[in-house]
């Protein structure tokens, strides 16, 4: 009852900060708002660890590695943002934390409990959890790039290139979040080839090839962007093709093996 309690709390603190910040004009009224999206990440945080610790161990399903996706996301970009113009990713990123926590909170889901959890289990999970906080970052900031380029080139710019930041800083904070997530993945794809047992018998080969594939090709955006300085459609393109890669990866495999396979 009480993580139900809390849940409903988180649920309208992401709300309210995303109408907030849709509104916010005046840079204190802004932290405001940030402020209560924290204060929701805080309730989030509550009710994922409520969930996630059962009796058996660890309940890492389909439903909490989503929930924490989208809980580390939030609180990412809601630090970032008081350093930083990130309204345009805030305001996609609260609503899903909020669909998510509200998920968490009335839809136990413990499929995948994880009886044994060593030291570099959990350094391949963390790693996984925020290089993919990281490209998701980095492709819901390629889709804004996107609209605002063909907007430019409609010559009909609107509320949307008002309501974003220079096109020049997202394409900066773009690579940034790309060379970041790509560090991140290669740690967390050594540490399951190192620390990871059964790899057969667990359903992973699948899961490790999608991983790869999509860590070759944010590795191959990455040096181009520094030898050959790529940019605009083609960073766009290589960005979202690999952010569809590693979903798949994790998401579409364990949607697969949990829900039509039935294996947990």
């Amino acid at each position: 009852m009480l993580s139900q309690l809390v849940g409903l709390f988180g649920l309208l603190g992401y709300l309210g900060a995303t109408v907030g910040l849709l509104s916010a004009g005046e840079p204190s009224r802004r932290q405001r708002w940030l402020l209560l999206g924290l204060a929701a990440a805080g309730g989030h945080l509550f009710v994922l660890w409520d969930a996630l610790v059962v009796p058996e161990g660890i309940a890492f399903g389909v439903l909490h590695a989503a929930s924490a996706l989208a809980f580390s996301l939030a609180l990412l970009t809601l630090a970032g943002g008081f350093r930083a113009p990130l309204d345009n990713l805030l305001i996609v990123l609260l609503p899903l934390a909020a669909l998510l926590l509200a998920l968490t909170a009335w839809l136990p889901d413990h499929l995948h409990p994880i009886q044994r959890f060593d030291a570099g289990l959990g350094v391949h999970i963390l790693g996984s959890l925020l290089a993919h906080s990281l490209f998701t970052l980095a492709a819901i900031e390629a889709v804004w790039l996107l609209i605002a380029e063909r907007r430019l080139r409609s010559r009909r710019p609107g509320w949307v290139l008002a309501f974003l930041p220079p096109l020049a800083y997202m394409e900066q904070l773009l690579f940034r979040l790309l060379a970041a997530g790509f560090l991140l993945l290669t740690v967390s794809l050594t540490a399951g080839m190192l620390y990871v047992e059964d790899f057969y018998a667990q359903h992973l080969v699948h899961k490790a090839v999608l991983a790869s594939a999509a860590w070759v090709l944010f590795g191959i955006l990455v040096i181009g962007r520094v030898l050959a300085g790529w940019r605009g459609r083609t960073a766009i393109r290589l960005t979202l093709s690999g952010f569809v890669l590693l979903a798949l990866a994790y998401f579409g495999t364990r949607v697969v093996l949990e829900f039509i396979l039935g294996r947990v």
